[in-house]
Parts: C-alpha cells; sequence; structure tokens
C-alpha cells in the first residue's frame, strides 16, 4: 500500500516537503510519513476543511509556519505526531475522539 500522495503546500514558510507517502488506510486511520527539507521540525496543529486535512509544522529556530493540505485524507485527523530528523510521521484517525 506504500504510495506517494498528492499534497499542496497552502502557506509556504521556512520548511520545505519533497514528499509525503501514505504507508497504510483504512476506514478509520491512516499513516503517512513526510520528507522534509530540515531537521528538527515540530507539528502545531491540523484543520479539516473543506478540501481536504491541513497540516501545519515549523522549526523551533525559524519564523513562518508551513501548511500543507492533504486532500486524499479528507475527513481525518491528527492522533498522533513524531518527528525524526527530517521526517514527520502521522498518526490519523477518521474516528471521533470527544468523549
Amino acid at each position: 500500500m506504500k504510495r506517494d500522495i498528492l499534497f499542496k503546500i497552502t502557506n509556504p514558510g521556512k520548511v520545505s516537503i519533497n514528499t509525503v507517502t501514505l504507508l497504510a488506510k483504512s476506514d478509520e486511520m491512516a499513516i503517512v510519513e513526510a520528507d522534509l527539507n530540515i531537521k528538527g521540525c515540530e507539528f502545531l496543529f491540523d484543520e479539516n476543511t473543506e478540501s481536504g486535512l491541513e497540516i501545519t509544522i515549523m522549526h523551533p529556530d525559524e519564523t513562518g509556519a508551513t501548511t500543507f493540505l492533504l486532500p486524499e485524507l479528507k475527513g481525518y485527523t491528527v492522533y498522533l505526531a513524531a518527528t525524526g530528523r527530517y521526517t514527520l510521521r502521522i498518526c490519523l484517525t477518521s474516528l471521533s475522539l470527544s468523549s
């Protein structure tokens, strides 16, 4: 199932995204990995829009957050995000997390 998916930069910042790879996907969850141009980035927040899932990231030593859109993952929300050196790994869910 591993494949690159379409992404669109909606707010360019200091972080550039090379590729976004979908590692797994079901009706209830998805796992994606973004390859970044700079190490040590942090996940800030996500937002579901009519166009898809928007994710905002930033490097702690830079100004200007980067926001990118994942149209294929509309309806999902970030459950867990972790960063590696040049990688952002995100676990998404389509389940309602409110109790």
